[in-house]
């Protein structure tokens, strides 16, 4: 008896081979480098599987449709899919769910948060001291330059302003659902997630705040070409306010354009807007990448399947982002790029970068740029300045 099926995946092969590609090359480089601690995949022992592992999943943020997906790095040694079931810290990628809820909350991307040394007592007694990266402080800076820069420390005071529930509550409407522990090391990515997941809940930004689950079938059809099988297409759910999402989009395009994800700039052509977040986990366990474009939303992770640390000074901007310009750069070859819009009901201003103040005609034309506020979060100032009055109002479509 004869008998058999089509299935039609949403999967799009340039894509795929791209992904493939670019994460089996940047894992070959990353062993490559100078002082790398750990036996490299070229020279594993046979049936071992303890080597540097990575992960690439990209999702169409419209529809959530996958566009890709690369669960490890040899199927033939690792049928394990560190993209749909792997659980991992997710490190300073959380950090844009938690500025949302921030700027949710009325406080605006301009707003002054110290980056300096924090002590917090836990319920158990002990005192958790978050640090940056680089070990140093940067004293008051805006949330959108923390960001950029992503300071620790800022987003566990940050944590504490808003309530680790109000982040809990809004990554389970974006579609996270391992759940989130209520420490203040979960501000900056201490508590476990699914890739797919995160990947997907960044859809949010890139579609003015709705939402995607990912879908890879699209229909099952048997020999004789009747559809046997159609999964429901789900549309977006409206998970967060759109001008929220603008607002922190635009902060993570300055994670690519002057932040730590500049290296993602060196594969994708600037005709293409990009936004996104690096991530990396305590003692360099973990590097992430996630980023969106109009048109797609991928996440690439490295990472030991016994977290151990990757090498030392591993990031998420100097090994993941690398990977995912290279696959995303590949993919817009001979590909118009889509565009973002600004959503009705946003005011803006010119200020300071440095300062987070109103811009005045002494602000070097390099630290001058343009905020976005929802109503009633503008500054102050701005209403008492007659200069400034032509400065407010709606932006434009």
């Amino acid at each position: 008896m004869n008998g058999g099926y089509r299935v039609h995946t949403t999967v799009d092969s340039r894509f795929q081979r791209a992904a493939a590609e670019a994460l089996r090359e940047g894992l070959t480089r990353v062993e490559n480098r100078q002082g790398y601690p750990h036996v490299p995949y070229a020279k594993r022992s046979r049936g071992s599987t303890d080597y540097l592992q990575g992960m690439v999943v990209a999702l169409d943020p419209r529809n959530g449709d996958v566009l890709a997906l690369v669960g490890g790095r040899d199927y033939q040694e690792s049928q394990f899919n560190r993209a749909a079931i792997a659980t991992r810290q997710p490190g300073s990628a959380i950090k844009p769910l938690l500025y949302a809820a921030a700027i949710s909350d009325s406080i605006p991307a301009n707003e002054i948060i110290p980056d300096t040394a924090v002590a917090l007592t836990l319920d158990n007694g002990r005192v958790y001291r978050p640090e940056n990266a680089d070990g140093e402080y940067l004293g008051a800076i805006t949330l959108r330059e923390a960001l950029t820069r992503s300071r620790n420390a800022v987003a566990v005071q940050l944590g504490q302003i808003v309530g680790i529930d109000s982040l809990a509550a809004l990554s389970r409407r974006l579609g996270i659902e391992t759940g989130m522990a209520s420490y203040p090391s979960s501000a900056i990515g201490a508590s476990e997630v699914r890739a797919i997941e995160l990947v997907a809940s960044y859809s949010a930004f890139a579609d003015m705040g709705a939402v995607v689950q990912p879908r890879f079938i699209r229909r099952i059809d048997d020999l004789a070409g009747r559809t046997v099988h159609s999964p429901p297409t789900r549309a977006p759910e409206q998970a967060m306010d759109p001008r929220v999402a603008f607002i922190v989009r635009d902060m993570m395009r300055d994670v690519v354009e002057r932040g730590t994800a500049t290296t993602v700039r060196q594969f994708v052509p600037e005709r293409v807007p990009v936004a996104g977040k690096t991530g990396t986990t305590n003692d360099n366990t973990d590097v992430w990448f996630v980023g969106l474009t109009p048109d797609v939303v991928a996440g690439v992770w490295l990472g030991f399947d016994k977290p151990k640390p990757i090498a030392r000074g591993a990031a998420g901007g100097t090994l993941a982002a690398p990977i995912w310009g290279r696959m995303v750069g590949q993919w817009y070859e001979g590909r118009e790029a889509g565009s973002w819009h600004v959503p009705d009901g946003l005011l803006t201003a010119e200020l300071d970068r440095v300062t987070g103040a109103l811009a005045t005609p002494d602000t070097p034309p390099e630290r001058r740029y343009t905020e976005y506020f929802l109503p009633g979060t503008e500054p102050g100032a701005s209403i008492l300045s007659p200069w400034n009055v032509f400065m407010w109002g709606p932006v434009g479509r």
